[in-house]
């Protein structure tokens, strides 16, 4: 027996440790750029936290507070010892190094999974005929090498720390079951209590610490604990959110806000399912994600678990309350479901041993299935730790190739593309971890797609596929969306495009997905990341010149108020573009401030489409008017650029050239 256990432990370690060398590879995933839209939240309010010597964050939205306490005594820690000052000093030049700091602080609890996941198995196993050995080593393989677990373990993100306080709780609920020791309640309080610091679903767990405080005080008779224990719980998950965040209590208000902006049920390409539609979709997504053959011990497992019922069994009710309850909410995410994730695992595990005893009894007393059976078992284990493994290590490979938005950015710098003449979506290299939408900078028309005035100077548009295809992925719901998107491909030209031919996308049965594996860790050597593309606008600059005072110039002066247009003897340009209103806007330069006749003098405003920087071009032969809607013409006098009744004056008409690229 402790020659079988010390192996166990072994292979084990093993695994761990296989396991903990693809997540830090992962880590360097995207380098020298933050890819991630979630790493910077973490990260920079550990920054922000630091520099204002607090131990107060002012995050409340998942609210991440757990893992930013954490960081800021690793960043402060390490800073010192390696910079010799402070992290928030020390970012400027080293800002991707915390990054990968916080990224390792993530790995090391996706690490940690692993050990406990055999634990789990150990305990839940104990005294049952089936061999927990193998059932451990099942468990730890998928939870070491399933890719999601791989990937999100190299994020600086909330959902890997999650997954392993509530799978902790989960542990020390089987021991409370069983035992009914207090120490065991105690930490399935604090692992909770933590839990909601990084995410406020974590407050599922209560459920299930109300349903074991009943359970073990019935089995006891001692009815009494449930209010004793009840309320003990309460006040020390309570004290343990207060530690560690103390102004989620301070200021409930905002805390109270971020919990209903969260439950929103507009996220982009993710609601509209339903309660159902969520519980298959997660459900799905874990069964993909080892191959669709794990369903097979997995049923094996929940068949198992019902034909020996135990207390411990019990414990496992966690994944189903959570995926349950996580499925009640109007959105859906693949990696909000990573908590649940485990215990699919863990059942397949169960069914893994569950399937071989049974096909050993069928041997011993002869029976010709018997053999098949067992065949068939090993078959599956055999493509399940095959696929895992594999699955793991083309992960392991697409992390570590470069993505698009470094090739985008190499073009930009090359062309002369910079933030200041391009607009762009979020996933590019000027915005490579924002959720920039870029239909927003388009208008359609019956003509087609024009440019919204704010950005109607620039040069270029630059996208990524990371939105068009969750909208083209629902046409009859975003119809407009995709019209912008064909729009542009018909009005501007394109003069770049990457795609990512060097993308892992996992299939969902394993012994393609094998094959897929290999080919794809021998032979692909592509780019990862999304579709890059970007347009060359065609802005239409003017100069707008007076008739009446020839050689005088519409321009602006600047003055400690603001800029006011005015008559100057040098030409300015002026960016001329249509508005959604029907008429013109009057651009200055290439910025996003235009000529507004909200008063007289006029002056400059930001844009924002608003009627008031809406002007109509009123044509007579080579001359021109320009009036507004209350029908009030720019017009020249001895005090400068005014507005007046449009008379068709001599000083109300202008000549508008066209200036040259």
């Amino acid at each position: 027996m402790k020659k079988t256990l010390n192996k166990t432990t072994v292979c084990i370690a093993v695994i761990t440790l296989a396991a903990l060398a693809a997540r830090i590879l992962c880590c360097f995933w995207g380098r020298p750029m933050i890819l991630h839209p979630d790493e910077p939240v973490i990260v920079n309010e550990v920054m922000d936290m630091l520099s204002r010597h607090s131990w107060e964050s002012f995050r409340y939205d998942r609210p991440d507070q757990f893992e930013i306490k954490c960081d800021a005594i690793l960043f402060t820690i390490v800073s010192w010892i390696k910079y010799g000052m402070p992290a928030y000093t020390a970012a400027s030049e080293h800002r991707m190094a915390f990054f990968m700091l916080g990224r390792a602080f993530t790995a090391f609890w996706g690490t940690a999974l692993i050990p406990l996941s055999a634990a789990f198995c150990k305990r839940l196993c104990r005294n049952k005929e089936i061999n927990s050995d193998l059932v451990q080593i099942s468990a730890a393989v998928l939870t070491a090498f399933a890719s999601i677990f791989v990937q999100h373990s190299a994020y600086v993100t909330p959902d890997i720390v999650l997954t392993f306080f509530v799978f902790l709780f989960a542990y020390f609920c089987m021991r409370y079951i069983d035992e009914g020791k207090l120490s065991d309640l105690v930490v399935c309080a604090i692992s909770t209590g933590i839990g909601i610091t990084i995410k406020y679903p974590a407050a599922i767990l209560c459920i299930m610490i109300a349903f074991m405080i009943i359970y073990r005080a019935i089995k006891e008779k001692k009815y009494i604990h449930i209010i004793q224990y009840g309320a003990s719980s309460i006040v020390l998950i309570l004290a343990v959110m207060f530690v560690i965040v103390p102004n989620l209590f301070t200021d409930i208000g905002s805390v109270i806000e971020e919990i209903h902006q969260q439950a929103r049920s507009g996220h982009l390409g993710a609601d509209g399912l339903g309660l159902f539609g969520n519980m298959w979709f997660y459900f799905t997504t874990v069964a993909e994600n080892i191959g669709w053959i794990s369903v097979i011990p997995f049923a094996a497992g929940l068949v198992w678990l019902f034909r020996n019922p135990s207390s411990s069994n019990l414990s496992l009710l966690t994944g189903a309350v959570f995926w349950f309850c996580l499925s009640v909410m109007p959105l859906h995410w693949v990696r909000w479901g990573i908590p649940m994730y485990i215990f699919y695992f863990i059942v397949t595990a169960i069914g893994i041993g569950a399937c071989l005893k049974w096909s050993k009894e069928l041997i011993a007393v002869k029976k010709v299935p018997g053999k098949i059976c067992l065949t068939a078992s090993c078959a599956v284990l055999a493509l399940l730790y095959l696929n895992s493994g594999l699955s793991a290590a083309a992960i392991t490979k697409l992390s570590l190739k470069e993505d698009t938005r470094l090739t985008a950015a190499a073009f930009c710098e090359e062309n002369g593309i910079t933030k200041n003449n391009c607009f762009y979506e979020g996933y590019t290299p000027f915005a490579p971890y924002s959720a920039i939408q870029g239909t927003g900078f388009f208008f359609l028309t019956e003509e087609g797609i024009n440019v919204r005035t704010a950005n109607a100077a620039k040069n270029y548009f630059m996208m990524s596929s990371s939105f068009s295809s969750r909208y083209y992925a629902e046409p009859e719901r975003y119809k407009n969306q995709i019209a912008i998107y064909n729009g542009l491909n018909e009005r501007y030209k394109l003069i770049y495009e990457a795609y990512p031919d060097g993308n892992y996308i996992q299939k969902p049965w394993a012994a393609g997905n094998i094959v897929y594996s290999l080919s794809y860790l021998i032979n692909n050597s592509g780019l990862a990341g999304n579709e890059m593309y970007i347009y060359e606008m065609q802005p239409e600059f003017v100069s707008i010149a007076s008739v009446q005072q020839s050689g005088q110039y519409l321009s602006i002066t600047k003055s400690d108020k603001g800029s006011y247009a005015s008559l100057s003897s040098e030409k300015m340009s002026w960016c001329l573009s249509d508005t959604e209103l029907g008429g013109k806007a009057f651009g200055y330069s290439t910025s996003s401030w235009v000529l507004d006749w909200t008063s007289s003098p006029l002056f400059l405003s930001k844009s924002s489409g608003a009627e008031t920087e809406n002007w109509e071009l009123v044509q007579d032969g080579n001359i021109y008017y320009i009036v507004n809607a209350n029908n009030m013409a720019l017009t020249c006098d001895e005090n400068g650029i005014t507005l007046s009744e449009f008379v068709s004056g001599s000083n109300q008409q202008w000549i508008i050239e066209t200036e040259q690229p």
